[in-house]
């Protein structure tokens, strides 16, 4: 008979920069004997160089990938990948090759939670947040109508029964776990595991580094770089980014720079602030060249819309800018940001609504914690190291 396998459910690919750090950043690290089945959706435009690497480096770790296309799209292109994440799901299980599932987020478990009631097969729901008062706030739904609003109310309904029967609930945030104990009866004491970063790629860059780097982008040495990393959408507020830039920028020789793979927002952004003669630039990076992007960085900034839906939200940037010792101003309301920065003294969150809160940011900034002492003081927070860990645990008990 043969083992059975893990069966690891994500409708993130393993290609988006999120999949890599945030996926196969943790199972690198997991023992190559793991029986670990990865099943993800993939966008068709990436790189076939970028595919075939990853096939080599998941078979190199002794686990099986099926993957399957992303439909870009609303309503049918949907229905299309949960059909397909139905009865792929479903004819694993049925041949009784599955010990439990481990699902990334809401889409995976929304799908094939009745096949786990089915065939009676334990599942951990990694709760990535809020999800459906994300769209809510995302879309502004609720402003369409009392249809849409049976639909919300269905949906959390379903989200609270998959909660309840999850043998494991893992969240993101201390906050978000606070949530879930306090409004449901669940099966065991949500796991939390933030969004970590690997140390072992992002680092202090020495400052011929950052000089070299300046220097090949025509950035002045004695600029202050403020950056941001990441994605640009409607639940970031670029606005007051824009804003805080041009306080900043009042008061010192600011370089504005935003590393995302959103380049068309991304460069409208750096024309505006050129407009008003203040210099950036956008950057598309990855690896060890992102890090060292991130390293050459004075300061980063990252506001979200403060939401209470925020509270399940960990930061990918926030890991990845402490490990390089570049100190962090971020939004308040926001996960468990504020623990970790007054924790490590790398930053601070503010109400970025307010004009004034700039101020109070900018005045303490100079105090902020950096370099190797900041990155020390995060590795005990955010680092990969501690959230393999967890996650080990984790799969420990999902086998007892």
């Amino acid at each position: 008979m043969k083992e059975k396998k893990v069966l690891y459910l994500s409708y993130d690919g393993l290609l988006d920069p999120l999949g890599k750090s945030q996926i196969l950043g943790y199972f690198r690290h997991f023992p190559t004997n793991s029986n670990l089945i990865f099943m993800t959706f993939e966008k068709s435009n990436r790189p076939i160089a970028d595919l075939r690497s990853m096939e080599e480096e998941i078979q190199s770790l002794g686990f099986l990938w099926y993957r399957f296309e992303f439909h870009s799209g609303r309503i049918m292109s949907k229905l299309i990948d949960s059909m397909t994440f139905f009865f792929s799901v479903f004819l694993l299980c049925a041949r009784k090759q599955v010990e439990f599932v481990h699902c990334r987020g809401h889409i995976p478990v929304f799908c094939c939670f009745p096949i786990f009631l089915l065939f009676k097969i334990p599942y951990i729901f990694d709760f990535r947040g809020f999800w459906i008062d994300e769209k809510v706030e995302k879309e502004g739904v609720v402003q369409i109508g009392w249809l849409l609003r049976v639909v919300i109310g269905c949906l959390k309904r379903y989200e609270r029964r998959v909660l309840i029967q999850a043998k494991q609930v893992v969240v993101l945030t201390s906050a978000a776990r606070e949530v879930l104990l306090k409004n449901y009866n669940l099966l065991s004491d949500p796991v939390v595991i933030p969004c970590c970063a690997d140390f072992s790629v992002f680092s202090v860059a020495p400052r011929e580094r950052t000089n070299q780097f300046r220097r090949t982008h025509n950035i002045p040495l004695d600029s202050f770089i403020i950056g941001y990393l990441g994605s640009i959408g409607r639940m970031y507020d670029m606005d007051r980014w824009v804003r805080f830039i041009q306080y900043a920028s009042a008061n010192k020789s600011v370089f504005a720079m935003i590393v995302s793979t959103d380049k068309k927002r991304a460069e409208e952004i750096i024309r505006l602030l050129g407009s008003q003669s203040i210099p950036g630039m956008v950057l598309e990076l990855c690896g060890q060249n992102l890090a060292l992007a991130v390293g050459s960085m004075d300061l980063m900034v990252g506001f979200n819309l403060i939401t209470e839906a925020r509270k399940g939200t960990s930061l990918t940037k926030l890991g990845e800018s402490l490990a390089c010792g570049v100190p962090f101003i971020g939004s308040k309301g926001i996960g468990d940001s504020e623990i970790i920065l007054k924790a490590t003294g790398g930053g601070c969150v503010i109400d970025q609504t307010h004009d004034t809160e700039f101020d109070r940011a900018w005045r303490i900034q100079e105090r902020f914690t950096s370099g190797e002492t900041l990155r020390n003081n995060a590795e005990k927070w955010l680092s990969v190291k501690l959230g393999v860990e967890k996650y080990l645990g984790v799969y420990g008990r999902m086998k007892a």
